[in-house]
Parts: structure tokens; sequence; C-alpha cells
């Protein structure tokens, strides 16, 4: 699952945020991107909503393009066998989220430009979320703008 990340930065802070990914679903209690965040929980779905993982972790940075998680716990749940839990004092992955994907979650429409609105009702149709209030946000721009 190693994939190119880049590091991106911001200066606020974010609490309850739930992402749904491609398969996957997280919860993260609080995110501030320039410290730890404060922990949360990931979920690994195959098609059809079967659970594949779900783990847990007291903190998460990101550095050097990868997620560090410390007082990690995860549990697999293969086909037809028992889950099985292992601990981690301190555990580094590579996910397809970025810093990035957890930054603009629930950032209003208004703060953002018109590039930002597009993408962002792109990237939340695609996980299956409603974009209507970030749609009628981008109805605000001049129609020059709309074209780009």
């Amino acid at each position: 699952m190693d994939r190119p990340q880049e590091e991106t930065g911001c200066a606020f802070k974010e609490s309850q945020i739930w992402i749904h990914s491609h398969q996957a679903i997280f919860n993260i209690k609080l995110y501030h991107p320039t410290g730890p965040a404060g922990g949360g929980y990931g979920f690994s779905l195959r098609s059809a909503f079967q659970l594949v993982e779900a783990d847990r972790c007291r903190s998460a940075r990101w550095q050097d393009g990868r997620w560090t998680f410390t007082e990690a716990s995860l549990t697999s749940f293969p086909p037809g066998g028992f889950p099985a839990r292992k601990f981690h004092e301190q555990l580094v992955i590579s996910l397809p989220e970025t810093p990035a994907d957890f930054r603009i979650a629930d950032k209003p429409p208004e703060e953002m430009n018109f590039s930002e609105l597009r993408e962002y009702v792109r990237k939340i149709e695609r996980d299956g979320y409603s974009s209507s209030k970030y749609r009628t946000a981008m109805h605000h721009f001049s129609p020059s703008l709309s074209l780009a």
C-alpha cells in the first residue's frame, strides 16, 4: 500500500472528523497538522462493506510521507476465521490519505476559492456525499471563473 505522498500543512484544528475513502472509514478525535493527531479509529472494508481490519491508536503523526501511530491496536478479520489483534507501541504505515484529506474536512465553502470548491465537490461526490452546499457556493463566482 506504499503510494507517493506529498506533505501539506495548515494552522487550524479539526475535531471528530469522519472520512470515507475508497475502502476505508476513519474517525479522528482531534486533528492538528503541526502536532500529532489525537488518536482515532480506522476501518478497512472489502466490497459490500465486509470488515477487513479495525485499527485504533492513541496518536498519529505524518512524517516523511507516512503515518506513524503510537499505542496502536490492529485487529484483522480474515474471511471465515477468528479476529486477531496485535498491539504496537509505534507503527509506521503508508495510507492513501494525507494530511490534506483531513485539512479540508468541514472547511466552510465561503473560505474556499473556486478551484478548491471544484476539487472538493469532485472528491465528496466520488466518496458518496452530498455536495449541494458546495455546488451552490460555486455559483457565487463570476461566470468566467467557472470555465476554468
